[in-house]
């Protein structure tokens, strides 16, 4: 497929490709239907440009396995991986409760504010207890299911604590607004000449 955006109403394996739910920088994510079993689903796709690049495939490659791997009821599973028509992509649960960003344009009590986010910190915690650190958690990428239960997602700039590589060196990767401080000054070093 030349362009992303004609994936709209193409199937990929399984997947009926619906409508674009976002687009980031290192890819987009599209409403799709399952065909076998006849649900809502989201399928993130590695962009054509990137899926050249092995170090995008492998980082995005990393991001379902990492993913896929953390199984914790507040951390966004992985269904499926695959690759159909030169297209590369994964599977996850297609979360139709908004994300936190969206609930943040609204007053939130004290009270939801922690029922919110306890959650996540405990989602947070496991990964770090399996090796994994997230980098780039903000409410947009924290998702809800229809049951309001907040799922961790985007793990596309995680590292595992003891890795090296994949970040080239002076990248600094993540939303700057969201940084651990720890990060922020490390990205700090690598914005400077």
């Amino acid at each position: 497929m030349a362009s992303q955006d004609r994936l709209i109403g193409h199937t990929l394996g399984r997947y009926t490709i619906e409508s674009l739910l976002g687009r980031g920088g290192l890819a987009a994510v599209y409403k799709a239907n399952d065909l076998l079993w006849e649900v809502p689903v989201a399928v993130k796709i590695l962009p054509e440009f990137f899926a050249t690049e092995e170090e995008h495939r492998q980082r995005f490659q990393r991001e379902a396995s990492t993913m896929a791997n953390l199984i914790h009821p507040n951390i966004m599973p992985v269904r499926d991986y695959g690759q159909a028509e030169g297209v590369t992509y994964f599977v996850m649960d297609y979360a139709e409760g908004g994300t936190l960003e969206d609930r943040m344009r609204h007053p939130v009590s004290l009270e939801e504010t922690a029922r919110l986010l306890l959650p996540v910190v405990s989602a947070v915690e496991y990964a770090h207890h399996q090796g994994v650190v997230h980098r780039d958690l903000k409410p947009s990428n924290v998702l809800f299911d229809a049951e309001g239960r907040p799922l961790v997602a985007d793990f596309g700039i995680a590292k595992l604590m003891e890795e090296s590589g994949l970040t080239r060196t002076r990248e600094s990767l993540g939303t700057p607004e969201y940084m651990a401080p720890e990060q922020a000054r490390e990205a700090a070093l690598v914005a400077e000449p």
